[in-house]
């Protein structure tokens, strides 16, 4: 059985990018999503993070909202991500699409309580409790994790404050409020 080549559709021949592309969304005004109907897969740790993705010329996957840029507003420099004003990752509108750094993608997400950290990651063993408590927890260290589940390397993490970050910075904010206010 012969095979036909990636990107091929039809008798005749590969469509362009952009052709393709066209085909795979719901346009709206420039206020409103557009919405992208083509292929959709799930991210691997977030729950409910859904990503659009086209088969680019050369063969490569293309991320939906990449694409919509290439497409629309040009090239994307290297080290680049695409970024959403709408913060919904299946919109394609180039009006809701500007560039930033991976930096700029974390503070955007962090500004907009997008974040999974903490509890709200699914992955995450420990309440907020339970890492403040470790954190000021007196005795063995073996004895803490196995109070708590967690590998004694967890707990040292916890101690010097590597991990769960998000509760130390909040503390030093909350305690800056405070001498401000005396």
């Amino acid at each position: 059985m012969m095979t036909q080549p990636r990107g091929y559709h039809g008798r005749f021949g590969p469509q362009p990018l952009a052709v393709r592309f066209a085909q795979k969304f719901v346009r709206g005004g420039d206020a409103d999503c557009w919405l992208w109907t083509g292929a959709i897969s799930a991210h691997k740790r977030k729950r409910n993070h859904r990503q659009g993705h086209i088969i680019a010329d050369d063969g490569s996957t293309l991320i939906s909202s990449r694409a919509a840029w290439l497409i629309f507003k040009g090239e994307i420099p290297a080290g680049s991500h695409v970024l959403h004003t709408c913060d919904n990752p299946i919109c394609v509108n180039p009006h809701h699409l500007f560039l930033g750094t991976n930096t700029d993608n974390i503070a955007d997400r962090m500004a907009k309580g997008r974040s999974t950290i903490g509890e709200k990651d699914g992955f995450a063993k420990l309440t907020t409790e339970q890492v403040i408590a470790i954190s000021s927890a007196v005795g063995p260290v073996a004895q803490i994790a196995r109070q708590y589940g967690i590998g004694r390397t967890q707990v040292y993490r916890i101690r010097r404050k590597e991990t769960w970050a998000h509760l130390w910075v909040r503390a030093v904010d909350e305690q800056e409020v405070t001498d401000a206010t005396e």
